[in-house]
């Protein structure tokens, strides 16, 4: 049953120097972004009637930036995601850059029906902007973020911590003015320098040096106290929302729910049945093997073969097939990911697949090593990530990762 849908614009005015998603900054492209946009809907229709929708509780459209698309072609996206399941879905969002996000977008989302705007801000800073490679000014972020704050809209702020010229001051001076602005969810993030993205190369020419991590562990820190103190609660690693204001299309993520993504480079996870439904549209998918319990599927057309392709099986994807216990070691592994950590239900469904010495093994290392700790509820037992293990985030999901490599003997 399919939870969620994400659909990929991969098309930015610029490219950040942090970023290695799938997007392009190329004028030339730019110029085919509603195009593209087309290309999205006709997939939708062709794949509205395989009952994949049915069940659909959040959509989420990303990028690269989704509110470079003109007005219409936005409006007429996102309606369209609304026609798909109106009795289910619970949650859309859109991910929005204050540089593109003007007024008539706004008006259009909200029209459309879209429930939730995702703004990178990233900082509030000219300095660390500037260093990042965004394109807005500091007060531009701020009074778009507002403006989103006047509609019916939901508002989730991203910020990054660890970035070049930022200081303790300016990342309280940058937490300060998200908390007076009172959006309903906020992500924050450690800067990851990734290769490929111009943070790499500076890094390999001696221009700026890796972000110190300990000092990104003491910005995290810090942020959950303040956030914490102004009402935010942390239902995740790296997100903090006000009360219902929770993501759900994240916790869908995390909680090793099924969705599919549309668009160049965007990801799937499916059961083999949403699968074998989706092969009646792709026929170029492969047949699945017996032990098959979930696949991860990417498309991997770029945009402009998207644009051109005249059937839908031209479209190239890439293929992984989990088995029963790999599937359960990812979901141990993303449940790490949530301050709701690794429920009773799951720990018992992992038994039944993982060897029990292996499992026993594991839970009582993380435990010892303070990554984890048990914490009773009404449903039993979980097994909680401490504040130790969400910093340290690494070695706690890689701990539980590897348990796919220890089945019992039947799997």
């Amino acid at each position: 049953m399919i939870e969620g849908l994400y659909l990929h614009i991969p098309f930015c005015h610029a490219k950040c120097a942090y970023c290695d998603f799938c997007s392009s900054a190329e004028r030339a492209e730019l110029a085919h972004a509603d195009a593209y946009a087309e290309k999205l809907r006709a997939l939708i229709e062709q794949l509205s009637g395989l009952g994949l929708f049915e069940n659909m509780r959040s959509a989420y459209i990303g990028g690269g930036t989704p509110s470079l698309l003109m007005p219409d072609s936005l409006h007429l996206l996102v309606s369209q995601i609304n026609t798909l399941s109106q009795s289910s879905l619970s949650e859309l969002s859109v991910e929005a850059n204050p540089e593109s996000l003007d007024d008539e977008r706004l008006a259009a989302l909200v029209a459309s029906g879209a429930t939730r705007i995702s703004m990178g801000l990233q900082s509030t800073h000219k300095l660390e902007l500037a260093a990042l490679g965004r394109i807005h000014s500091a007060e531009q972020g701020l009074m778009r973020a507002q403006a989103v704050l006047q509609t019916p809209l939901t508002l989730s702020l991203d910020v990054m911590c660890g970035i070049p010229y930022q200081t303790p001051k300016s990342w309280s001076d940058t937490l300060d003015n998200l908390i007076a602005l009172k959006p309903h969810h906020i992500s924050c993030y450690p800067l990851i320098i990734e290769e490929g993205t111009g943070f790499a190369a500076a890094v390999n020419r001696g221009d700026i040096d890796e972000p110190d991590e300990d000092l990104q562990a003491q910005y995290m820190e810090y942020a959950q106290s303040v956030l914490t103190d102004a009402g935010y609660a942390r239902y995740e690693v790296a997100s903090y929302a006000l009360d219902g204001a929770l993501c759900l299309h994240n916790l869908m993520y995390w909680s090793g729910g099924e969705y599919l993504g549309l668009g160049s480079s965007a990801a799937s996870m499916l059961s083999p049945t949403s699968y074998k439904r989706l092969q009646t549209v792709f026929v170029q998918l492969p047949q699945l093997q017996t032990d098959t319990a979930r696949v991860r599927l990417r498309m991997e057309s770029m945009a402009s073969e998207l644009i051109e392709v005249h059937d839908f099986s031209e479209i190239r994807f890439e293929l992984e097939e989990l088995n029963e216990c790999e599937a359960v070691a990812e979901d141990f592994m993303l449940a790490c990911r949530t301050a709701a950590g690794i429920s009773q239900q799951l720990l018992e469904r992992g038994a039944d697949v993982i060897d029990a010495d292996a499992l026993r093994r594991t839970i009582d290392m993380v435990i010892a090593q303070g990554l984890a700790r048990w914490e009773s509820n009404s449903l039993g037992q979980a097994l909680i990530p401490t504040h130790t293990g969400w910093l340290l985030g690494n070695q706690l999901y890689g701990a539980f990762w590897d348990l796919h490599e220890h089945p019992k003997a039947f799997c």
